[in-house]
């Protein structure tokens, strides 16, 4: 149907929006994220609901647009809390750098509505052919990751904006708060 036709197009250019404004695909070429778009996803979260699993394989990059992400990991049948992503963290690039068969070592829940992009690693791979550097920004979101990994503390409630800025510095829309204040 038309409607249907209509929200698969506006899906795509949000995607390949939403892509433009991350600091990972900054200096990526427009040809190239319009190809990307094919294989990402755009998904919407509810509170507790699982994004992945640990132990599940990492064949996926996750980008949080919105919300937050609870990352826990299983220890004595106790799943215990590390710690929170905020839009614009991602979560999957420290997999990206091991073998094609690892698995994730940690569980990402969305701790309350949340959109991520979901990026399968193979288009990332296809990506580096176009702009190299994005090794780079990649092993960087795996160390912001790594860092996350080394206390828990629930995210602040008070001035959740749905845009929320970066923790580094950024000069982007997507996640700029302050332009939508």
């Amino acid at each position: 149907s038309l409607d249907e036709l209509l929200g698969k197009e506006y899906a795509r250019i949000f995607l390949v929006w939403g892509l433009k404004q991350h600091p990972l695909f900054a200096n990526i070429n427009e040809g190239a994220l319009v190809e990307l778009t094919a294989a990402a996803a755009f998904k919407c979260y509810g509170p507790g609901e699982v994004i992945v699993r640990e132990e599940t394989p990492a064949d996926n990059l996750y980008v949080f647009r919105a919300g937050f992400g609870r990352i826990s990991r299983v220890l004595v049948e106790e799943s215990l809390t590390i710690n929170y992503l905020e839009p614009g963290e991602t979560f999957g690039a420290q997999e990206f750098f091991q073998n094609r068969d690892f698995r994730f070592t940690h569980t990402l829940t969305s701790y309350e509505f949340s959109d991520v992009l979901e990026i399968p690693h193979e288009a990332v791979r296809e990506l580096l052919r176009y702009d190299f550097s994005m090794s780079q920004r990649l092993h960087d979101c795996a160390r912001a990751f790594n860092a996350k990994c080394d206390f828990a503390e629930p995210p602040e409630r008070s001035g959740i904006s749905l845009f929320m800025e970066t923790p580094r510095p950024a000069t982007n829309a997507l996640f700029d708060a302050t332009r939508l204040a």
